[in-house]
């Protein structure tokens, strides 16, 4: 499976960004580009050195590995520390997303916005793995 599948998505990149995961933590990154027919969505392969300006262009790709270090995940115990409503969360989406990077972001993005995740403890945890 190539790198790329294993990350998530352009979209779920940039929304994580906008909540305030930080950038800086990332491995691979997606660039948004303008094309002439709309935006288009580049991955790169290694560490992006951002310049300010260019800033609003890019999004760490999380690997579904780093969004489990954000998430908590417990790999030993094949299990998510979370309560019930999280827990009926995943049930409920986990058929949309085919691929555990994409189903992790998900519910990382899902967790910030209704408060089940701080920002702050997401970004400790990323920046100590």
């Amino acid at each position: 499976m190539s790198i790329q599948k294993q990350c998530c998505t352009s979209e779920q990149a940039f929304k994580l960004k906008s909540l305030g995961v930080n950038i800086s933590l990332g491995n691979f990154y997606w660039e948004e580009r303008p094309m002439e027919n709309g935006l288009g969505y580049f991955f790169h392969f290694q560490k992006v050195l951002l310049s300010a300006e260019k800033q609003d262009q890019f999004a760490p790709a999380f690997t579904g590995i780093e969004l489990g270090v954000m998430l908590n995940y417990d790999s030993e115990g094949d299990s998510y520390p979370f309560n019930a409503d999280l827990i009926y969360y995943i049930e409920s989406i986990g058929d949309k997303y085919q691929l555990e990077a994409h189903l992790r972001a998900q519910i990382l993005i899902h967790g910030i916005s209704i408060g089940w995740f701080k920002v702050a403890d997401v970004n400790d945890r990323l920046s100590k793995f």
